[in-house]
């Protein structure tokens, strides 16, 4: 390239470069370059194109920084040894379906939202250190350490007891083992296999105890010990399944949730104040499933259960 040549095509890229830095100084001085960005193109970008790119970065900020909080260790997950509790509502599934077209079956839902309510705030303000909880759907679940058993069945008896006296009653099962229960994240064997044996051996409207579970409770009731009376709130069924007698009088040692919660109907603690409210809920389920003749045989279990303890205490029922 010849000396002139050169210094045409110099003063044509001279030329060039002094307007692109023209608007780059222009833009400067209308502040609206983005804080510490590469030169390039977005030099020269409107105001609202430059405003967009700082929120965007100021969120990815936001989002950098909220990451660094979350623990995403892989060593989240500790098993410990403890007791869990499985409880499901019978009847769940046909009755949200009902819901949707009937007020009755709308309302007992409501009901069953309102006790999801107490429980969730019972549990971490009354039992803080001693019986964890949570729900999905139709199940509520509560562990313990193992040490802590007489609460987690305390506890199981109590929820089970106000939840038939709302027209729900439930089945389910205790089950000790290692799990990993922090906060709602509820993780390990012995929730397997309490949920198995709630769907393969509870069978009835009843809370069913596996052998790990029934020897801490012996322990905690052994003679001698504090709690001795209590040993009858595990009993062996006709089936030789252990399972937690809700109808026993002896949960009238225990305060009932609806002491420490404002409920209109609260849980009775007198032993024949309990059943009748128990029989009254059981025969209005009765009536209800008398085309169905499986829910039908489960609320007759629950009334031949209540109706024994009425007798043994010379109480009548009908």
């Amino acid at each position: 390239m010849c000396t002139t040549e050169f210094q045409g095509v110099f003063s044509e890229l001279s030329h060039h470069f002094s307007g692109y830095l023209g608007r780059f100084a222009h833009a400067s001085n209308r502040g609206v370059l983005p804080s510490g960005e590469p030169g390039g193109l977005r030099l020269c970008w409107p105001p609202e194109r430059i405003a967009f790119h700082n929120r965007t970065r100021q969120s990815r900020s936001r989002k950098s920084a909220m990451a660094t909080q979350i623990p995403w260790s892989m060593n989240s997950l500790a098993y410990e040894d403890r007791v869990v509790a499985f409880i499901d509502v019978l009847g769940f599934a046909d009755l949200v379906k009902a819901s949707a077209t009937g007020a009755a079956a709308h309302g007992k839902i409501s009901k069953l939202i309102a006790i999801y309510n107490v429980f969730d705030w019972f549990v971490p303000q009354m039992l803080d250190k001693l019986v964890d909880g949570g729900f999905f759907s139709d199940t509520f679940i509560l562990s313990a350490g193992t040490s802590q058993s007489l609460y987690l069945i305390r506890e199981t008896g109590n929820l089970c007891r106000y939840l038939l006296l709302q027209g729900f009653p439930c089945r389910g099962a205790i089950a000790a083992g290692p799990l990993h229960h922090r906060e709602r994240i509820i993780i390990g064997p012995a929730l397997v296999d309490a949920y198995r044996a709630e769907q393969s051996v509870a069978i009835y409207p009843r809370i069913v105890v596996d052998d790990a579970t029934r020897d801490y409770w012996a322990e905690e009731c052994a003679p001698g010990s504090a709690h001795p009376h209590l040993k009858s709130l595990v009993k062996k069924d006709c089936d030789g399944q252990h399972y937690l007698d809700i109808f026993e009088p002896q949960w009238g040692d225990f305060l009932p949730w609806t002491d420490f919660v404002p409920a209109t109907e609260a849980v009775p603690v007198d032993p024949a104040q309990f059943l009748t409210a128990a029989f009254n809920s059981i025969r209005e389920g009765l009536k209800a499933s008398g085309g169905n003749e499986k829910t039908h045989a489960k609320y007759k279990w629950l009334a031949k259960k209540c109706e024994s303890h009425a007798t043994a205490l010379g109480l009548k029922l009908n």
